[in-house]
């Protein structure tokens, strides 16, 4: 490993000379870069890092990976996916394929989110009457690590949910859990097709008081979780860089995983009708049964 200063088209075509792939993952001194790293160490790959900084700029990172010949960029910084989605074809015009999907799915992952958070921050909370004979039930929050294949469907799902002992305001530090839950699975799953995402992406829903999945934020790449992700035997970063490079990958709708239709995914009142338009389809509802693991983990909120 070295440092240095989409499935759409797939164009860039390898460098025969090259006996093995030289990768560029962007973000050296985040977490999630180097959960990339030791996710795909066992591979034959030559990977280089660059650390995330004002200066990288599309054309920094043009100049690098012609530089030292990448064969895939990987980017890990969210700042700088729609600069590079938008520059794609630049990079495969000298042989550099992209592990990102497209700039219109980027781009409607990043309104979507923001219109969601500004509706529930503008929106106030209304709790249902409370029966005196009944606990007061409690939301959850989750988050989904999807892999996506060739074809654009979700091959693999891992969910987590947020510690119970988050604090009430949503502040501070964040635990999560990995679980087994058809139900979260299926949302996101139905989510995440709407959105024409490519190779990795994130989903984080959130259960309301009324036992309605809320879709609170989705986002292509890798997540804080992903190395937990890649424990749980979905090793998300490896397989999306073998597809990504037409590598021997067994990646494809056909492993998909198994699991029964969600309840109905729900969004904000003020984003509902944005989200409409956006994804143009309803998750079915269905009864399941829930489960858990044991595997946790600290992040940033």
């Amino acid at each position: 490993m070295h440092n240095q200063g989409g499935r759409e088209g797939h164009s860039a075509q390898l460098r025969v000379d090259s006996k093995r792939p030289r990768v560029l993952v962007t973000g050296a001194e985040r977490p999630i870069a180097h959960a990339v790293v030791r996710a795909v160490a066992r591979e034959d790959l030559d990977i280089h890092m660059v650390p995330a900084s004002s200066r990288n700029s599309v054309g920094t990172l043009l100049g690098i990976c012609r530089a030292i010949e990448a064969d895939l960029l990987v980017p890990t910084v969210p700042a700088e996916l729609a600069d590079i989605a938008r520059a794609r074809h630049q990079f495969e015009s000298q042989g550099t394929r992209v592990l990102l999907g497209s700039a219109r799915s980027i781009a409607l992952c990043a309104e979507t989110s923001a219109e969601i958070a500004r509706a529930r921050k503008s929106t106030p909370q209304r709790r249902k009457p409370e029966d005196p004979n009944r606990r007061p039930r409690r939301t959850e929050e989750y988050a989904v690590d999807l892999l996506i294949d060739r074809l654009g469907m979700v091959a693999a799902a891992v969910p987590y949910i947020a510690d119970r002992h988050r604090d009430e305001d949503r502040s501070g530090p964040v635990w999560w859990r990995r679980i087994r839950d058809p139900w979260v699975i299926a949302s996101a799953t139905k989510v995440a097709d709407s959105f024409d995402l490519d190779f990795a992406a994130h989903v984080r829903l959130r259960e309301d008081a009324f036992g309605l999945l809320q879709l609170i934020h989705i986002a292509p790449g890798f997540s804080e979780t992903l190395a937990m992700t890649v424990a749980s035997g979905v090793n998300v970063p490896l397989l999306a860089i073998r597809s990504a490079l037409d590598l021997d990958s067994e990646l494809d709708a056909t492993h998909a995983p198994s699991f029964a239709l969600g309840r109905r995914a729900t969004l904000p009142p003020r984003a509902s009708g944005f989200m409409n338009k956006a994804t143009k389809k309803a998750v079915e509802p269905a009864s399941v049964t829930n489960g858990s693991d044991s595997a946790s983990s600290k992040n940033a909120g």
